[in-house]
């Protein structure tokens, strides 16, 4: 007689040890450390996020950090922003790369010489223009700026007076 041929079962002491291997660190957690991180050729970490400089694995991860972490603004490209109280210029930053015509951050103190840096270390030198002086001060030569401002900034700049 032919028949069905059974399959094996495994035996108790074989599914204690598979157990024990999925469920216990060996080498202190190390396993497949090298592969994880990339160090070694062949390394899974391949893509790089140009903004924050987070490694994923593949496009499709990528693709959901970008646009999960750095969201692009709808804004129309003739548009210019005002970015009153600028700071480290982060804002006139986010701006230009949502896709702003034209970007002028104003400062009134020194940390403008770091929003300057912080400009030019993004290469947008181009879109950004960092005015060092107070908003009374600025004479604005184009007209249709979106105004963003720091209220803390401003706030305690009143109340100092």
């Amino acid at each position: 007689m032919t028949g069905k041929a059974k399959p094996k079962k495994h035996t108790t002491k074989e599914i204690a040890a598979k157990i024990d291997a999925a469920t216990t660190n060996s080498d202190d957690g190390k396993a497949g450390l090298a592969d994880r991180s990339g160090v070694e050729k062949g390394g899974h970490l391949k893509y790089e996020c140009p903004l924050c400089k987070v490694t994923v694995p593949d496009v499709k991860l990528m693709q959901i950090h970008h646009e999960a972490r750095h969201p692009k603004i709808p804004s129309e490209e003739d548009k210019n922003v005002l970015d009153v109280g600028t700071r480290s210029g982060i804002l006139a930053i986010w701006s230009a790369q949502a896709g702003v015509r034209k970007v002028c951050a104003v400062e009134a103190t020194k940390m403008s010489e770091h929003a300057c840096a912080l400009v030019k270390a993004n290469n947008l030198q181009n879109v950004v223009e960092v005015i060092e002086g107070s908003m009374e001060d600025v004479t604005l030569l184009e007209k249709g700026f979106v105004v963003e401002e720091n209220m803390l900034v401003t706030t305690g700049s009143n109340r100092q007076e």
